[in-house]
């Protein structure tokens, strides 16, 4: 029996003074001491409102450690520290059994549906037989259904689960779009004589991520797997390329995969390795960009918000920009 949630960290400081008994996701542990000896462990919980830090003072230890990970039944006395709620943890247990989405932001099921509609949408658009049943080979349904509950990122840009097949789609739009109003003024330009692959420019933008489905886990136990840190999504983008059209019947493959795998390859540009060098690769590349830059911005605040509720700074670093960004007040 799925246990209900019943108080969420945005919640905490209606609590306060209170002992509860709810679950909570344990992201890590940290032991610490001061200067008189005292020894507490601090412990990272969130669930899909925020995190916040709770405390387990040395009397109350124990194989806590099992714990890390874990979606946990907590018990402690909800306090105030610096204007900020948190738990004085007594006990704390892994939970047999609970509600996935209590502890993980993901989309509602008619996006999900509407956005895989989309992806098929996409897949069709491809005109060339052989790339076409290429792709359609590797969004199988397995791997759709993975790719709407994976995050593209587990920090930065599209973190949450279903931001893998959000990113996708972004890309793919932006893309087609960057492609047309390019070419709507194209009748200027005497020098433009070589015609965009636009079945190539779908397929690469399609598969730009595609190793990812390998890279990561979902929320809340997101983390990048031992083989996303070995191998890395590019190689493994390509690898799924390769490998998926060998099993395609021989009449079936796609005869030179050289510029779709060089669209994956070059999709970040000089921080992957490989800058890209054929226009479909340049429009792919700069598609990502726009996409994870704009998702990055909202990003740094919504982090910023759930670690920092009250402090609503102007400024906020974000690693993806490189530099720090503006918070514009409402209506503004």
């Amino acid at each position: 029996m799925q246990i209900l949630k019943k108080i969420f960290i945005e919640d905490l400081i209606e609590h306060v003074g209170e002992e509860i008994t709810d679950l909570f996701f344990v992201k890590g542990f940290l032991k610490n001491h001061n200067r008189q000896g005292n020894r507490w462990t601090q412990v990272t919980v969130c669930d899909r409102s925020g995190e916040v830090c709770a405390k387990i003072w040395s009397e109350f230890e124990s194989k806590f450690d099992l714990c890390e990970q874990q979606v946990c039944e907590v018990t402690g006395k909800v306090d105030l520290y610096n204007g900020m709620a948190g738990i004085a943890i007594s006990k704390i247990e892994v939970a047999e059994d609970y509600i996935l989405e209590d502890f993980s932001y993901g989309m509602d099921s008619d996006v999900k549906d509407g956005y895989l509609l989309q992806l098929k949408s996409y897949i069709d658009k491809i005109r060339d037989k052989r790339l076409h049943r290429l792709v359609e080979a590797i969004f199988t349904q397995k791997n759709q259904s993975c790719m709407a509950s994976l995050p593209a990122g587990i920090t930065h840009h599209h973190a949450f689960n279903g931001g893998q097949l959000t990113h996708t789609l972004e890309v793919v739009r932006m893309a087609i779009a960057a492609t047309d109003i390019y070419m709507q003024y194209s009748s200027a330009k005497s020098y433009v004589n070589t015609p965009i692959d636009m079945d190539l420019l779908v397929a690469g933008a399609l598969l730009h991520d595609i190793g990812k489905l390998t890279e990561y886990r979902s929320f809340p136990m997101a983390s990048r797997t031992v083989r996303g840190r070995l191998v890395g999504h590019l190689a493994e983008g390509v690898t799924f390329v390769n490998s998926y059209n060998m099993l395609l019947p021989q009449g079936e493959r796609v005869r030179d995969l050289t510029e779709l795998i060089h669209i994956i390859e070059a999709s970040h540009g000089e921080a992957g390795g490989m800058l890209p060098c054929t226009l479909e690769a340049i429009i792919v590349h700069n598609a990502d960009m726009m996409s994870s830059q704009m998702d990055a911005y909202y990003c740094a605040f919504r982090d910023e918000d759930i670690k920092h509720p009250d402090s609503r700074r102007k400024f906020i670093a974000s690693v993806v920009l490189g530099t720090k960004v503006y918070r514009r007040k409402e209506g503004e």
